[in-house]
Formats: C-alpha cells, structure tokens, sequence
C-alpha cells in the first residue's frame, strides 16, 4: 500500500454517488489494496449504500466477543448469510463446536431439541450422504486416543446397551468347552462337513443350532456356566446343522423360518442311516 496515497472528499465523491462505481470499482482504478478505501468514506462521513466490515472489526466481533454468525448480522442489520462473504474474504477461520461452547449454557428447551433430533433414525439419504462426507477421511492417532478414553468404561458390561445378562461371555466360554466341541465334531461328521444350504464342502463352515442359542437360553431359563453344560437340548446333536459363513449370515434375523426345513433335512437323513 502507497502511504502517501491521498484522495478528497470531491473526488471521491465524485466517483462513488456521480460515477456510481462501488468500493471495488474504485479501489481498482486507484490501484489500491482491497478494503482501503473504506478509511476514507469512514473519514469523510460519505454515506454508503453497500456494506463494507474491516478484517479488524469483524475479528472483534466474532473472536473477542464471542458473537455467532447469526448474532453479527442481527448487530449489523443484515441479511441471514451475508456475513459469511466476509468470513471467506478475509480467510478467518471458524471456531470449533468446543470454542463456540465455552463459557455458554443451553436452555432446557434447547437441550430438548437436540435431544428429539438426536434420536430420530436417520434416512437412508442421509446416511449415504455421511458415508460419502467421511470417504478418504484419515483420524490421527491423537483423535483416536480421545475417542477411546472418552468412552472407557461407559460402554462395558451392565453398562453397554446391548447387554442380556453376560450371556455373550459365557458363549464365548462355552465355544471352549469340551460339550461344544464334541457336539460341533459330531455334527459336521453326519454332515460330511458340507454346508446344508449350498452344498459347499470348501468355504469356512460354522455349526448352527436349529433351534436358536437364545431361545433355548430363554425358555430353559440358563443363567450360570454350568445350567448352560447340563442343558440336554443345548447338545442335541438333531440340534444342529452344518453351514458355510456366508449361509450362515444369510439366515441371520430369519432363524424362525428356516427351523422347519432344518429340522425335515435332519429327520430325512436320519431315516436314512
């Protein structure tokens, strides 16, 4: 910028209100930095019929006194968006979710907005379009470390919402036992370790209980390690069915309907031995 740069009160009043050219306007023809012109309206006392916001005043409002968007234009009289365009002009950066926060208190009635939007499902729409907004996104370690001790403890046990009672645990316990893998041995041998579904005899297979782990859970009423080894039907090799992992998967959600073909394969086969 030129300091000795000097204009009067006649020119330049002359090329804003007779020449009808705008802060831009002027300050290329007078081969200036953009916004310095505005000093000289401001000493002048010319009126403008375009709002103009120096770098300086606009940090002012948004960085020291803690103002939002919304709030500095309501300040300055104008329209929803316009401020934005400063913001860009001048490359000032937003403040983060825990910034803007800091400090400030929300109304109950607020707290209860976010809570009704919070716990509506997302649309299908919209969750493609959060799919596509994380795609090629990389979270650095120091993120991860936070996201990991934020929610140590909160989500274990008793405490994680998808808890029945520890009974993830004792299936786990139980797949080491020698009552599953006796039972998954005898199965896969009736089977000729080939998946009942597909035939595949080469995928990785799993064995399934016909009637459902849970079920027999819930209507024997097994709540201890030992109730669930005692449990004859548990074992019942009649039981069970031979399916590859992706048969498998495929039936989850919809074991109900595929316990009576299950159950005519097995009935077959032993009438046949």
């Amino acid at each position: 910028m030129n300091e000795k740069f000097f204009i009067s009160k006649e020119e330049l009043d002359y090329l804003y209100n007779t020449l009808k050219l705008s802060y831009s306007q002027i300050e290329e023809k007078l081969n200036l930095k953009k916004g310095r012109i505005y000093h000289w309206f401001k000493k002048y006392q010319i009126k403008s019929n375009e709002f103009f916001i120096s770098k300086q005043e606009l940090e002012k409002l948004y960085l020291e006194e803690n103002l939002t968007y919304k709030q500095i234009e309501e300040k300055l009289n104008l329209k929803r968006g316009v401020i934005y365009h400063w913001f860009k002009k001048y490359n000032i950066e937003a403040r983060n979710a825990s910034e803007y926060m800091t400090g400030r208190s929300l109304s109950d009635e607020h707290k209860n907005k976010i809570s009704i939007s919070n716990s509506k499902p997302h649309t299908d729409e919209r969750k493609k379009n959060i799919s596509i907004s994380h795609t090629g996104k990389k979270i650095s370690e120091e993120h991860k470390s936070k996201i990991r001790s934020k929610f140590i403890g909160l989500r274990i046990g008793e405490k994680h919402p998808m808890w029945k009672g520890g009974r993830s645990i004792i299936r786990n316990r139980l797949r080491q036992s020698f009552e599953y893998k006796n039972w998954r041995k005898l199965v896969y041998e009736r089977d000729n370790y080939t998946c009942e579904i597909c035939n595949s005899n080469t995928e990785y297979l799993n064995c399934h209980h016909i009637i459902t782990f849970s079920s027999i859970s819930e209507s024997e009423k097994l709540y201890t390690y030992e109730d669930y080894l005692k449990c004859g039907e548990l074992w019942d090799v009649n039981n069970g069915i031979t399916l590859c992992k992706n048969c498998h998967e495929s039936i989850k959600g919809k074991e109900k309907e595929f316990e009576k073909t299950f159950k005519d394969k097995i009935y077959e086969k032993n009438k046949n031995v």
